[in-house]
């Protein structure tokens, strides 16, 4: 791999709400998470790659009454230190959400998704962190693919591809290597699941409009 190729961090957070906060609110919360991708700048520059989440829907059961789940990608650990401990956007963003959520999970890769430490040898608590988030993504996608029939083909497509990096730069754990090989494919097969429909939905649609009789 070059060392060109860019380096990035992921940081997956999760809200449960207080049980009073309604709907409307909960709304309000995730639109300005998900605005800070735009809001948040670094020297003036926008430096957040990447923010998809929303609701959960898993039906596994696991969730831990986690509302709302947001992945988040940065170009290094010094954004997302940065976004962490200093950004304004960030910090206005959570006078926000504080008093509406009583607890909130956030696992972040640090710089074992990073390629600068793809060499080198985590120990035994990182890779455990590791490969929960692998899992934790892997199922994220899935519930990205089967919230509909269409399902939601971009963020399904974004968790592929950050999988995909993962087993791809991490190559001095066996264990997160081939872990991050098995979520990259279940995950693939959401998508591609969430592909099919899609065109399907679509090419049906069309057939169904060139059959429709004319009306003069």
């Amino acid at each position: 791999m070059s060392s060109s190729t860019p380096a990035f961090v992921t940081h997956v957070v999760a809200f449960k709400y207080k049980p009073q906060v309604s709907t409307t609110e909960r709304h309000l919360v995730a639109s300005k998470f998900l605005a800070l991708q735009d809001s948040a700048t670094f020297n003036g520059d926008k430096y957040i790659i990447s923010i998809t989440g929303g609701l959960q829907n898993s039906n596994e059961g696991l969730h831990k009454g986690m509302d709302h789940v947001f992945v988040v990608q940065f170009g290094s650990v010094e954004h997302r230190d940065y976004y962490d401990k200093e950004d304004a956007a960030h910090g206005e963003f959570k006078v926000i959400v504080l008093p509406v959520n009583p607890a909130t999970l956030i696992v972040s890769a640090f710089a074992a998704f990073t390629h600068e430490q793809h060499n080198g040898h985590p120990g035994v608590a990182l890779k455990v962190l590791v490969v929960i988030t692998e899992a934790f993504l892997a199922s994220l996608g899935w519930g990205y693919a089967f919230s509909s029939r269409k399902g939601d083909l971009a963020g399904a497509a974004v968790l592929v591809y950050t999988l995909w990096g993962i087993y791809d730069f991490q190559t001095s754990s066996k264990l997160i290597h081939y872990f991050g090989l098995g979520a990259f494919i279940v995950s693939l097969f959401a998508l591609v699941k969430s592909l099919y429909f899609t065109f399907q939905s679509d090419s049906v649609a069309s057939t169904s409009d060139e059959r429709a009789p004319l009306v003069g």
